[in-house]
């Protein structure tokens, strides 16, 4: 095999306006060095070779603002295996409801292992659970949403023949949850799933999971070993319509192979989106403008080799033109499986993923190599077109002394991403957009990790003002300000951070922690320990060098924009009122964020305007009406039944 001569790994990417260089310093060659990709989990009931050793025991605190609430441990310590699932919720009447994966029996392979939870009434926490919600099963990976009549749905996966999601119902109003699984009728059942809320009225859930790999007891489902399928349930989870659905594309055609939890899932009346983070295939998205009945494809990271097979070759022929910032001429530019996705309120697509190269040029090794010192937070939306992503966050040289000093790849614990990974993002009703990510940093370390000396990972936030054309500065929230325990900062690994969807004038998060880099289950192997989950709600107003929009202020300007009756049949009656005089215009789209209609009304004087607009050429959906005074923009959703 033809190989040109290894070069160093210079990180020359390009930032928006708004980011400094010392978000990207240069980094050791040393550093670039490959090593062998293990496969995601495999979730066996294997006694762990240790037990847990004693660790701080960290008091919940709730009386200053910004602070981190400890809402919950765990022994079992991975969350997901590369993206996160929907772990957060915040809904009516300032409730939030969090879980995660909780074990404490390390010793025992963790038989206990179920869905921890914790509920925010509005006032105060509950206690830390102790057990998990499931009764007599076990299981992993829960995901969480509350539909729009305020019930709570939690689903997760029994990784054990048969393999199928299980699903917990607690309705509004009550304090039990009615348990059941969602029926699949592949082989060898699906796992690690993926859900969204969506539909007309709030009550559909769409979920994605993945058919069990042969390499976890399963097997090749349709040419594909890991294979995406789609469910729907249109009545909140009490029954499901779609099952075992491929979306188009989405098959043996594309790869041979999909990693676990290499996927997201996203929805927003009836516009839903699914994207898969593939790393030896594309980065895509698939879009419904129908509530899942049919679906488009669009390309965000294109990979060069269709359908690569392990340790079948290839050569710098089949790659495009050489880039200096490779680590080698065959290493190729990918994600890290790890990714985040979004649907603004325009229905406007945005994805997030860790950067990632990749190699395969031992061809007698059975696997392929990664580069764990690959960095970097790709973004795309629909505006760039397919095929073009841009790097918005990266590493941070705290030292500026234009270097990131981790002495060599070792130095990185294991997680098999990214050094920023882990993406989770929000959107507020001003369709600016929230990004947490886990990110290693330069100042921490400890000297006798496992295997050796391994630097720590942070919980990192930025925002974009701008729907995404500009971005904000990232924020360590492992800081004095926020951390429970401050003297604890320079020894918390922090990792696995989950979003709320729903930004109001909090960014609301949960993330894992210990004092220990890399994780016990998977790895670096390390010792089973205590971890803690964080809850904090981040005041949107801190991003600081930005005029992010306050909340309070754009209610009050949406007040003055009237429409009624919504829902409507066929009219509806527009009314705005103006304090002075403004020029005015009004666009009409539908959730894929095409224009159906557009009208401009000229200068107007102050005071109260009246206008109809006439529905029935249009089907029935969830359309958006953008109404244009001066240089501001009032959004409003116009549902047509």
């Amino acid at each position: 095999m033809h190989r040109l001569l290894q070069f160093f790994f210079l990180f020359g990417i390009l930032f928006t306006s708004n980011q400094l260089m010392s978000q990207a310093p240069l980094k050791n060659p040393d550093l670039m060095q490959p090593k062998l990709m293990q496969p995601a989990i495999f979730d066996s009931n294997e006694p762990a070779e240790v037990a847990h050793p004693t660790t701080p025991i960290i008091p919940k605190t709730n009386d200053r603002t910004e602070a981190e609430v400890l809402i919950g441990t765990t022994i079992y310590d991975l969350q997901t295996n590369y993206s996160s699932m929907p772990r957060l919720v915040n809904y009516d009447g300032g409730k939030i409801s969090a879980v995660w994966t909780m074990g404490f029996d390390a010793a025992g392979g963790y038989p206990n292992r179920g869905t921890g939870y914790a509920h925010f009434d509005g006032t105060s926490w509950n206690d830390n659970p102790s057990s998990r919600l499931e009764s007599g099963v076990r299981t992993g990976w829960p995901a969480i949403l509350a539909t729009d009549n305020n019930d709570e749905v939690v689903i997760n996966h029994v990784f054990a023949a048969p393999f199928n999601l299980h699903e917990l119902r607690k309705q509004s109003g009550t304090d039990f949850w009615v348990e059941s699984d969602v029926p699949n009728g592949t082989p060898s059942g699906v796992v690690w799933p993926r859900i969204a809320k969506g539909g007309l009225d709030g009550n559909t859930i769409h979920a994605v999971a993945l058919t069990t790999p042969s390499g976890n007891g399963g097997a090749v489902y349709d040419g594909v070993d890991g294979h995406l399928l789609y469910y729907r349930s249109t009545n909140g989870g009490l029954s499901w319509d779609i099952l075992d659905q491929k979306l188009p594309g989405l098959d043996m055609t594309e790869m041979v192979s999909l990693s676990a939890d290499a996927y997201a899932i996203d929805a927003q009346g009836e516009n839903v989106l699914v994207t898969v983070f593939g790393q030896w295939s594309d980065v895509a998205v698939w879009k419904s403008g129908d509530n899942g009945a049919t679906w488009n494809r669009i390309v965000v990271n294109d990979f060069p080799l269709t359908n690569y097979v392990t340790d079948a070759g290839y050569t710098i022929d089949d790659l495009p033109p050489y880039n200096p910032a490779q680590p080698d001429s065959l290493a190729i530019l990918t994600s890290d499986y790890s990714g985040a996705a979004i649907l603004d309120n325009d229905g406007k697509a945005h994805v997030f993923f860790g950067e990632m190269y990749v190699i395969d040029d031992d061809l007698a090794d059975g696997g392929t190599q990664y580069y764990p010192a690959s960095s970097g937070i790709r973004y795309w939306n629909e505006s760039f077109g397919q095929d073009s992503t841009q790097t918005i966050a990266d590493i941070i040289d705290t030292d500026g002394n234009g270097t990131f000093d981790i002495p060599d790849a070792a130095s990185v614990s294991a997680y098999f991403t990214s050094m920023t990974s882990f993406p989770s993002v929000g959107i507020n009703e001003a369709n600016q957009l929230f990004l947490a990510y886990s990110g290693v940093v330069e100042e921490y370390f400890k000297e006798d990790a496992n295997p050796n000396l391994q630097h720590y990972r942070h919980i990192f936030t930025i925002a974009s003002p701008d729907g995404g054309e500009t971005w904000t500065e990232p924020i360590d929230l492992i800081n004095e300000e926020i951390s429970s325990d401050a003297d604890l900062i320079p020894a918390i690994e922090a990792v696995f951070p989950s979003v709320a969807r729903h930004v109001d004038d909090k960014v609301h998060l949960i993330w894992q922690f210990d004092f220990e880099p890399g994780m016990a289950v998977r790895g670096d192997s390390d010792p089973a320990e205590t971890n803690f989950i964080s809850y904090v709600g981040f005041d949107v107003a801190d991003y600081g060098n930005v005029d992010l929009v306050d909340s309070k202020e754009a209610i009050l300007n949406e007040a003055s924009l009237n429409i009624s009756p919504n829902p409507t049949s066929s009219l509806v009656q527009i009314q705005l009122e103006l304090e002075e005089t403004a020029k005015v215009e009004y666009s009409l789209l539908n959730m894929m964020g095409q224009v159906i209609e557009t009208q401009d009304l000229g200068r107007l004087t102050a005071g109260l305007f009246s206008t109809e607009m006439n529905l029935n050429r249009v089907p029935k959906g969830v359309y958006l009406l953008k109404v244009k005074i001066d240089n501001e923009t009032i959004s409003r959703k116009i549902i047509k039944q």
